[in-house]
């Protein structure tokens, strides 16, 4: 069972005995899981697939854009002095993941060619952040459709 998940009602049909083993995470005396051991040492794991990065990114991801308060250090050479400051968006593509599945993020941090970070939400949960325009555009969202550039999109700006 995932540890962060919420046991929810079915844990009443367990024998008191059982839902001390399960709330408790222990095993219990006599089970043989040497076999399971085993096979969690030889787990080869697959690479990610885009169907997989796909359910990641609906179930546990976004992509935002936002306005950014200009500074009098971002404005352009046009609009420095009297007048209206240039407008500023940020962006994010972001999946979210709790704290068992760092090596995941990790993954989708290779997947995406290392672009991006892995940032600590609380004890319990971690992020996968990349936020620059350029990654977005030349890495995160042609990966995500599967092409090489996003050339195929009319006016990319």
């Amino acid at each position: 069972m995932n540890p962060l998940g919420k046991l929810g009602n079915k844990i009443r049909y367990l024998t008191p005995d059982e839902q001390n083993h399960v709330i408790n995470n222990l095993q219990p005396e006599g089970v043989d899981i040497s076999k399971l051991t085993e096979s969690i040492q030889n787990f080869k794991q697959n690479k990610l697939t885009l169907d997989f990065m796909h359910g990641l990114f609906d179930g546990d991801g976004g992509l935002s854009v936002f306005f950014v308060k200009p500074s009098s250090s971002v404005r352009s050479q046009a609009t420095k002095g009297p007048g209206p400051s240039k407008l500023s968006v940020g962006f994010s593509f972001t999946i979210v993941q709790d704290s068992h599945n760092i090596s995941l993020l990790n993954e989708i941090k290779s997947y995406f060619n290392d672009i991006g970070g892995i940032y600590e939400i609380n004890k319990n949960c971690s992020v996968y952040k990349a936020g620059s325009k350029s990654a977005l555009i030349s890495v995160i969202l042609p990966k995500m459709v599967n092409k090489e550039s996003i050339e195929w999109v009319k006016d990319p700006q």
